[in-house]
């Protein structure tokens, strides 16, 4: 929990000291644990841009994912990636499976 708090506290900060963002009176910027996702824990990050350059703000973008990519690894995390499990619950007589997991057909 603790690991999680300090993720979204040091994603502000860098957002509220970055010159490419711009502070909105009407709505502070924000990253906050929003939600369980099928294997994470789902951030969300409301930040407003100095630039409306669209190659200006695909390099802020960058820049934000960039060290958002940091802070998370700095603080012992990782990202969830989607992945497939495949189970085999019997293979052909004449077929084995090593324990590499390659295949191999008998003749």
């Amino acid at each position: 929990v603790e690991e999680l708090k300090k993720i979204c506290e040091q994603i502000e900060s860098y957002i509220q000291k970055s010159k490419e963002f711009e502070e909105n009176p009407s709505q502070a910027s924000f990253a906050k644990a929003v939600e369980f996702g099928a294997s994470s824990i789902d951030i969300r990050i409301l930040c407003y841009t100095r630039t409306s350059n669209l190659v200006e703000f695909s390099t802020t973008k960058e820049n934000l994912i960039h060290e958002i990519m940091r802070i998370v690894k700095e603080n012992g995390s990782d990202f969830a990636y989607p992945s497939t499990s495949i189970y085999v619950e019997s293979t052909p007589d004449s077929m084995s499976i090593d324990s590499s997991g390659t295949s191999s057909q008998e003749t």
